[in-house]
């Protein structure tokens, strides 16, 4: 006998049909529900390092130079960069640039920039925000020899205007942040002094030689007594990861000839921080005085500060004449040989800002792309700059598409994607159970 059919109408739904329409409907729902509805991050993306394939170099850019593009089109200055640092060297006749970001959209970037050299004629660091469609900018600019001036330049088309804000010097560390805030029509740029040493005084900077052929740094004598032990030391930071930086002590007797060197050499490692050294040394026989020598060799660049030497009997006591390096350094004697150089300052401690806004600048804030550039230039003498700890930031905004940050999105998307996979995994068994 046969089943009688089964009426269409009273077909029982398939339930994969009525779940695959369930899904369905919430997908769909995700997608048009409106971003706002969901908590949004502050931040959409954040870049460490100099990543070669964010920035753009270039060893000769004549863009915004001042230098004759005929005489100097052939000369070229130099670039290294690697994921943590960025050096830029401008040789005679040379413009090196590096395009940080180019972007239509806010964003903020920040490093450390540290200007290690500075001939005459020659601007070793220039920063700033622009665009190369109608040449519009400002930037700070780091000036060479002998001023050392720092000064906001406004460039509009062939026209420059300078405002001096302060002045620097070679081997300083600054901290330099640009925030770019298209939304609001306003960029800031912020310049904050570092390298302070952990205790108040000044800051040595001895640069360059060789171990035998090195600039020195001498204290005044101080009179000690044989066979007692004296501590010795300071605050140091290396600026460059190469060559050695030393403290010795010379032991001398009562009528000042030299007895004994005590010697305490380190290899250098290029350092954010101040790290204080730390020594120990027992008076020769026949020793009356003793003095201080701080030396570098092999290329180094170090930062000297916080100098001491005391009894180690009496720790709260710092025999050294004039330790915090006072009045340029009297009482202490300088020895400038061979390439090296030596030199006494005080830490930047200030802060410059540089507010821009539409109103400020319109032809800037018309331009659809900004972008962030750092560049040197020089005529006859070289430069060299550091830039270290580089981060770009893109806050949270609207474009082309929205980001959002909500753990309850995310959970959804999830759910949703494993019903989907399960729909889909059943539709195959129950085919399979059917055939």
């Amino acid at each position: 006998m046969t089943a009688p059919l089964q009426d269409p109408g009273t077909r029982r739904p398939d339930p994969l049909q009525w779940a695959a329409g369930v899904i369905a409907g919430f997908i769909l729902a995700l997608v048009v529900v409106p971003a706002e509805f969901w908590r949004l991050p502050s931040v959409d993306a954040v870049y460490r390092g100099f990543d070669a394939n964010l920035i753009y170099t270039d060893t000769n850019d004549p863009a915004l130079s001042w230098l004759d593009p005929v005489r100097y089109r052939q000369f070229h200055g130099q670039l290294t960069v690697s994921a943590d640092a960025l050096t830029i060297a401008s040789l005679p006749g040379s413009r090196p640039t590096v395009h940080l970001v180019t972007s239509p959209v806010s964003f903020s970037a920040d490093f450390d920039a540290r200007v290690l050299n500075a001939g005459e004629q020659s601007i070793p660091l220039k920063v700033g925000i622009w665009t190369p469609r109608g040449n519009f900018g400002f930037f700070l600019v780091f000036g060479g020899a002998p001023g050392y001036k720092l000064v906001v330049q406004r460039v509009v088309g062939d026209d420059a205007s300078e405002n001096a804000v302060g002045s620097y010097r070679p081997g300083q560390s600054h901290h330099m942040r640009f925030d770019v805030n298209r939304d609001r029509g306003e960029i800031q740029a912020t310049i904050l002094g570092q390298d302070a040493p952990p205790s108040p005084g000044r800051v040595l900077r001895i640069t360059d030689g060789t171990r035998d052929d090195a600039p020195r740094f001498w204290s005044g004598t101080v009179a000690v007594q044989s066979g007692e032990e004296y501590e010795f030391g300071g605050a140091v930071r290396p600026l460059l990861p190469v060559g050695v930086y030393g403290f010795v002590l010379e032991w001398l007797d009562g009528r000042g000839s030299r007895i004994i060197l005590s010697e305490q050499w380190q290899r250098t490692q290029a350092s954010r921080e101040w790290t204080i050294r730390n020594y120990r040394s027992v008076a020769p026989p026949r020793a009356a005085a003793v003095r201080l020598m701080l030396g570098v060799g092999d290329g180094a660049d170090v930062l000297f500060a916080n100098l001491f030497l005391k009894k180690w009997a009496e720790p709260d006591r710092n025999l050294l004449p004039n330790h915090d390096l006072g009045g340029d350094g009297i009482n202490w004697r300088r020895e400038d040989q061979g390439r090296g150089a030596i030199d006494i300052f005080d830490p930047p401690r200030a802060e410059h800002k540089v507010h821009v806004t539409r109103a400020d600048f319109p032809e800037l804030f018309e331009e659809l792309r900004l972008s962030l550039t750092v560049a040197a230039e020089s005529r006859d003498e070289s430069s060299r700059v550091l830039l270290e700890n580089y981060t770009l930031t893109l806050p949270h905004q609207r474009y082309l598409a929205v980001r959002t940050g909500d753990p309850r999105q995310r959970g959804l998307t999830v759910v949703l994607l494993v019903a989907a996979a399960g729909l889909c995994l059943g539709g195959i068994l129950a085919r399979r159970g059917r055939g």
